[in-house]
């Protein structure tokens, strides 16, 4: 073999590139003018006996945040309650979606009142705003109407004397409906290849995908290049990106599209031919008004050949993957004593498909305490064989040996399962640990799929480990 592997320093980067700094803070608003109508006519008075409503149907689903009337206060200063209700047979329906009060001007005027919580809306579906008041006869407010059935053509009003029995009125009333779609991102790093010559450089391709229909406030992509690769160029300001640090970007107000960047960096001289490095590409996205909605980790692996050297052979890879494995069951070897049986549960681990560590459960008298860096290197392996054994066909490594002791992997969709054992993989094994992969994904799909790094968020994950062991 020509090349060297440290696994140490291997281990060691893994580790590193785990480590999440925090991000800037985004600030967008979700107020968006949605539907309206502006036509205006005669005053309604809305008092406590009297309660009006409008229908409306958005042409496309979005969140509503604000409704904005035009209105005046009739009598002593006091709020008017504004609520979004769905629709029950051609009329509001009992119950609020999303609700605000906010006590309006003696003149007429609109008048915002910003709803809570942010409900989706769907499209071509009928909803009602529905106004209130407490005060009594006279001391309310005038909501004013249209004057005309036919102001907005998809809608009409109704009132009634205590929002539960409702008349449709010949008249549609004057409204603004605000709200914001939501983005839907997904992240990717890949680098140009899996090995460069010392000296030389290699390329990591960055891709930022928003396939929703709302624009994302901001993107930040960290880019943590080990110390045998320095930073020499990039493209992000191609696709709007700012870098912000050493190879740090930040992308504001990203619309619906696909967003390609590619970083350059250089092989440092003097680096022990064969020496492999990590370099963690970490991806954070927020959702339309700046709160964190998408993370992601990209551990990309790349070998550093001496003057001379380069690429092994196709056997020479394989004999690197044996290192791989080796040293993983030397740290095995270490930390646990070989014992003898049939099938033997040692630990499940679940990480991200970062290789972050969302749950270990340990079936040993002395569990591992370095259960964070094992599961990071589980990932770096498959990645390492992934970009080294590509057939274009999706396969992914499902097992790892050495001596008596095995790794299963399942991979799901946000996550993967790695099960040391001792013994024969018996098909009841492979049916447990897929039962639980597709409960991970049933149970916390939506969680990791948007998932800040919140413990509290997973940690219901541990509890469903222990059925894998069967006992």
């Amino acid at each position: 073999m020509r090349g060297r592997f440290p696994l140490a320093t291997l281990l060691a980067a893994v580790a590193v590139a785990g480590l999440v700094g925090s991000s800037p803070t985004a600030q967008g608003h979700p107020y968006h003018l949605q539907i309206s109508n502006g036509i205006l006519a005669d005053p309604d008075a809305v008092d406590f006996d009297a309660w009006f409503a409008q229908s409306i149907v958005p042409a496309s689903s979005f969140f509503v945040s604000r409704v904005s009337l035009f209105v005046n206060d009739t009598g002593v200063s006091d709020p008017l309650t504004v609520s979004i209700r769905e629709d029950a047979s051609g009329n509001p329906d009992v119950g609020d979606l999303a609700t605000g009060s906010a006590d309006g001007p003696g003149t007429p005027g609109w008048l915002d009142i910003d709803l809570t919580p942010y409900v989706e809306l769907s499209a071509n579906t009928t909803y009602w705003i529905v106004a209130r008041s407490t005060a009594s006869l006279g001391q309310g407010y005038d909501w004013w109407d249209s004057g005309s059935p036919f102001a907005y053509p998809d809608g009409h009003g109704a009132d009634s004397s205590n929002g539960i029995n409702w008349g449709s009125m010949g008249v549609d009333f004057s409204f603004r409906v605000y709200g914001f779609f939501q983005p839907t991102l997904s992240f990717s790093a890949v680098a140009s290849s899996t090995g460069v010559q010392a000296g030389a450089f290699v390329t990591f391709t960055m891709d930022l995908n928003n396939t929703g229909a709302g624009s994302a406030e901001a993107i930040w992509v960290n880019v943590t290049l080990p110390a045998e690769l320095a930073y020499v160029s990039d493209d992000a300001a191609n696709v709007g990106g700012v870098r912000t640090g050493p190879s740090n970007f930040t992308f504001l107000n990203m619309d619906p599209g696909a967003y390609t960047f590619r970083l350059t960096a250089g092989a440092a001289r003097g680096v022990a031919n064969g020496t492999m490095v990590v370099t963690a590409v970490h991806f954070d996205g927020t959702d339309h008004n700046g709160l964190l909605a998408t993370r992601a980790t990209r551990n990309l692996v790349v070998t550093i050949w001496g003057p001379g050297a380069g690429p092994l052979a196709p056997i020479g890879w394989w004999v690197v993957l044996i290192a791989v494995v080796a040293g993983l069951g030397a740290a095995f070897f270490v930390l646990w004593r070989r014992r003898a049986t049939e099938v033997t549960i040692d630990d499940v681990f679940v990480g991200d498909p970062g290789g972050v560590l969302l749950a270990h459960c340990s079936f040993r008298p002395a569990p591992h305490q370095d259960s964070d860096i094992l599961v990071g290197m589980f990932q770096a392996v498959q990645d390492f064989v992934r970009d080294s054994f590509h057939t274009g066909t999706g396969e992914a490594m499902r097992s790892l040996e050495f001596g008596d002791r095995k790794v299963l992997i399942e991979r799901g969709a946000q996550h993967f399962i790695a099960v040391v054992y001792r013994g024969r993989a018996q098909a009841a094994l492979v049916r447990r640990v897929r039962r639980l992969s597709a409960e991970i994904d049933r149970k916390f799909g939506d969680v990791l799929k948007h998932w800040d790094g919140s413990v509290e968020a997973v940690e219901g994950i541990t509890a469903l480990i222990s059925r894998v062991s069967g006992r």
